[in-house]
């Protein structure tokens, strides 16, 4: 790495903190064309648990005991492929994305549910075609007979719908649709966002929201003030990311996990 970044970059690398360096668009590279392949999954292990709020000892051990299982976990963060993996060898990435998160301990559960469910919503707009897909089509039709053309055209091409957006609606479509269906919006977001693409899973997700509805406002309030969340209410978040990823199909966690995991790292 020294001679790749010379005496004076080296010399300000090893002051410096290691989510700053990481920060570098060009600190990835150097990762991978330097380090060998061991020492870049302990790295990337590190570098992961940095950034979600740091990891204590106990759990940075058992994550990296996972990653050398399948380093497919380090290098999907790192955004790289990983040329010596053997895929015969390899564990199913489905449960070595489950076996990392009961890695963590109850804080650092809630810290890493909150920011991956965040980065999923990010990332999979809910769209006003979505929003119509998820409604009985008695609404449907009811939306249809009752709105301008124009209008319905509009919500259905909307980019984005929310909660937000929703309590704006104009009466004809508050008139139309049941006040079931709008409260199961966020549940819908989610599992869109999750990748909850079977019925199984998608009903799954529903469900959990249904029984667990202030789940959605905890994990808007950690996203925020994380600091001010009690243990109660932090065990409440990180058993539920629990259920929740385990809803997923084997083929949706590890789609989800190649989704997400590079957001990750910077």
């Amino acid at each position: 790495m020294k001679s790749m970044m010379g005496d004076s970059k080296f010399k300000q690398f090893e002051g410096s903190l290691l989510m700053e360096a990481a920060a570098d668009p060009s600190f990835k590279t150097r990762l991978v064309v330097c380090l060998q392949r061991d020492s870049l999954i302990i790295v990337g292990t590190r570098l992961i648990g940095a950034n979600v709020g740091g990891w204590v000892q106990e759990t940075r051990e058992c994550v990296t005991a996972v990653a050398f299982n399948n380093p497919e976990l380090v290098f999907q963060a790192l955004g790289v492929l990983d040329v010596g993996a053997d895929p015969s060898e390899a564990d199913d990435i489905g449960g070595v994305f489950l076996d990392t998160y009961e890695c963590l301990e109850i804080a650092e559960k809630a810290i890493f549910a909150a920011s991956m469910m965040s980065n999923s919503l990010a990332a999979t707009p809910f769209t006003g075609q979505h929003f119509l897909d998820t409604l009985p089509e008695s609404e449907v039709a009811c939306l249809q007979d009752n709105l301008p053309a124009p209008v319905f055209a509009m919500i259905a091409e909307a980019p984005s719908v929310g909660d937000s957006e929703l309590r704006d609606a104009p009466p004809e479509l508050l008139a139309c649709v049941s006040p079931e269906s709008l409260s199961r919006v966020p549940a819908e977001v989610l599992a869109l966002g999750m990748g909850a693409t079977s019925e199984e899973s998608r009903a799954c997700v529903l469900d959990f929201a249904s029984a667990n509805g202030n789940y959605f406002e905890l994990l808007g309030a950690f996203a925020e003030h994380a600091e001010n969340m009690s243990p109660e209410e932090s065990l409440e978040i990180a058993e539920g990311g629990s259920r929740l990823f385990k809803c997923l199909t084997v083929q949706e966690l590890a789609q989800f996990q190649e989704n997400y995991l590079p957001t990750m790292l910077p």
